[in-house]
This record gives structure tokens, C-alpha cells and sequence, in this order.
């Protein structure tokens, strides 16, 4: 009891520190979200709240039944609720995803699922869910050159940027694919720890290899359950642009699907690109600047992506404050369901 106290202990500190952090981007955005709130035509606002909700509900799911390919041990729902509240923590505090992967790494372990399978299905879904966003990519790009009169400087950046991201998905198609290719990664990788840290640490990343290569025999046995979850992140991709469309109808006249999407795929790039954390600031300049160069005014242009953030990034945070006390609570590992 007296250990498990001690292991505890670190825990709870390091989700206090989540909540604060995220707090206290939502303070910072604050102002300016009421502001955006207070000049919003307020008949656009239910729209935006229910792809909101399509959009997470459909993240949430397609997480889970990802996990279930690695994780049999945890229940659906249980599943469902982690990915949401762990993918609403890498909208808000944006470090790469190590924010969201720590704290998964902590609830999945209190259902006695190991590190390591915890890690393959968390790459297996970020790599389904990054196919849309990489596919659309170049789309957003081509419609935003044969729609805009853009810079060339500007025009050269966001080419070398799309093509960075998809040579990125490319090489990790491979690498998660090809068996070879993945264990030559790990053993340099493992190579590299051991240089770094003095830790060898081959045995962890064989067991990751493992885990990866029966996750990918389950995908090729379940090609039906896979394909649902494809789907899943297909709808959640497309309600988010959806919410975006809303929030700038809250504030002008409707615009074409192409340049809402175009301005939600490079605003959200280059806003995870930045590093900055939530993007606060980079996110919303890009799009503005991305939709003005498609003909928005800029007062909707930056209305809009301040109404998106809050309702898009800040509300489903605060929703998932409300379950971090339940998913901590749970020690014994789950039924599947």
C-alpha cells in the first residue's frame, strides 16, 4: 500500500501540472474568446457545437478500436475516454504529443496495459489519423495557388513544408509496415539511447516490435474493424472543417468548403510546426492570413479562428476535466466489452 502511495504520488503531481498548464492557456486565450463570443451571429454557434461533438466522438471511437488491435484487457469505452482526454491535452498544450503519450502512458497503466503496447497503438493511430491530413495537404495547397495571388517566397515555404510532411507519412509507412526497416530503426535508435544515456534499453524496444508486428496481424485479419476506424478519422477530419465554416459564418458571409479547408489544414500545420504551445497565436495568424489571401475579410478571418480555438480546443478541455478523477480511480484492469 505504502508503494503504491509512492508511485502515486508523481502521478497526481504530474496531472495537476496538465490541468494547470491547461488552465492557464484558457486564461490567456480568454479575452480575446469572449470578445469573439460577444460579436458572433449567434445562430451559427449550435452548428459549430455539434461537429464539435461529431468530431471528438468520432476521434474518441477510432482510438479505441485501434487500441483494441494491442489492448484487450480495457473496455471500449474506457479506451474511448482516454483518447479523448488525451487528444484534447496535445490540442492545448502542443510539445509534439509527448504531453498527450505521458499521460496516456499513466491511465493506460493504472488497467495494467505495458508501455509498449500503449506506444504501438499510439503510433498505429496517429499514423491512420495523419493519412487524411496528408492527403488534403497538397489539395489545401494547389486550391489555395489557383485561388490566391501568393509570394513566391511564401509559395516556395509552404511546398517544402507539404513535402516535408508527406515524405514524413511515406517514411513512416514503411517504417511501421516493413518489418526489416522497423527493427533497423529501433536497433539504431536503441544504439543511440545506449550512447546517450548509458541505458540499454534493446529489450524494451524488441517488446515494442513485437507489440507492432501482432498489432499489424490483427489489422490484416480484422480489415473490416480497421477500416471503420479509417472512416472514423475521415468524419472527425471532416466535422472539424465543419466547425470551422460555422465560426466564420458567425461572422460573414458563407465561404466555399475548399477555402474553409484550406485554411483549417495550413492554419493547424503550421501551428503544430511552431512548437509553440497550443499554437496560441501561430495557429490563428496563419489562418487569417491564409483565408485574406482567399478573399475573407480580415476581421471574419480572425474572429472566426478565435471562435474556433475556443469552441474547438477550449470547451472539449473543460469537458474533460470531469473525467480525469474517474479514469485515475481505475486500478484493476477492465473487461473488454
Amino acid at each position: 500500500m505504502q508503494s503504491q502511495r509512492r508511485f502515486l504520488r508523481p502521478v497526481y503531481i504530474f496531472i495537476a501540472f496538465v490541468v494547470l498548464a491547461g488552465i492557464l492557456f484558457v486564461i490567456a486565450e480568454l479575452d480575446q474568446i469572449v470578445l469573439a463570443i460577444q460579436k458572433a451571429d449567434w445562430r451559427a454557434i449550435p452548428g459549430a457545437l455539434f461537429f464539435t461533438v461529431i468530431s471528438y466522438i468520432s476521434m474518441s471511437i477510432s482510438f479505441a478500436m485501434v487500441c483494441r488491435l494491442f489492448i484487450r484487457r480495457v473496455s471500449l469505452r474506457a479506451l474511448a475516454e482516454i483518447g479523448y482526454v488525451t487528444n484534447v491535452l496535445n490540442h492545448i498544450v502542443t510539445s509534439g504529443g509527448v504531453a498527450g503519450i505521458s499521460l496516456r502512458l499513466i491511465l493506460m497503466g493504472k488497467h495494467g496495459v505495458p508501455a509498449r503496447d500503449t506506444i504501438a497503438s499510439t503510433m498505429m493511430h496517429f499514423y491512420i489519423a495523419s493519412i487524411d491530413m496528408m492527403i488534403m495537404l497538397p489539395v489545401g495547397l494547389i486550391y489555395l495557388l489557383l485561388h490566391a495571388q501568393v509570394a513566391p517566397v511564401i509559395a516556395f515555404l509552404l511546398k517544402v513544408t507539404t513535402l516535408v510532411l508527406i515524405l514524413l507519412t511515406i517514411l513512416a509507412t514503411f517504417i511501421i509496415f516493413n518489418h526489416r526497416l522497423r527493427r533497423s530503426v529501433l536497433k539504431v535508435t536503441s544504439n543511440l539511447v545506449m550512447k546517450l544515456t548509458r541505458r540499454d534499453m534493446r529489450s524494451t524496444f524488441n517488446q515494442f516490435d513485437k507489440s507492432m508486428k501482432r498489432g499489424i496481424i490483427l489489422m490484416r485479419r480484422r480489415p473490416g474493424w480497421v477500416t471503420v476506424a479509417v472512416i472514423l478519422t475521415m468524419v472527425d477530419w471532416i466535422a472539424s472543417v465543419m466547425v470551422l465554416s460555422y465560426c466564420l459564418d458567425a461572422f460573414g458571409p458563407h465561404q466555399p468548403f475548399g477555402t474553409v479547408m484550406t485554411g483549417y489544414v495550413l492554419g493547424i500545420s503550421i501551428g503544430l510546426l511552431s512548437m509553440i504551445p497550443g499554437g496560441i497565436g501561430v495557429q490563428e495568424s496563419s489562418m487569417t492570413f491564409v483565408f485574406h489571401l482567399l478573399g475573407v475579410a480580415i476581421g471574419q478571418a480572425i474572429l472566426a479562428s478565435i471562435l474556433f480555438r475556443g469552441i474547438f480546443f477550449i470547451l472539449p478541455y473543460l469537458v474533460s476535466l470531469l473525467l480525469y478523477r474517474p479514469l485515475l480511480q481505475s486500478d484493476q484492469p477492465s473487461t473488454s466489452t
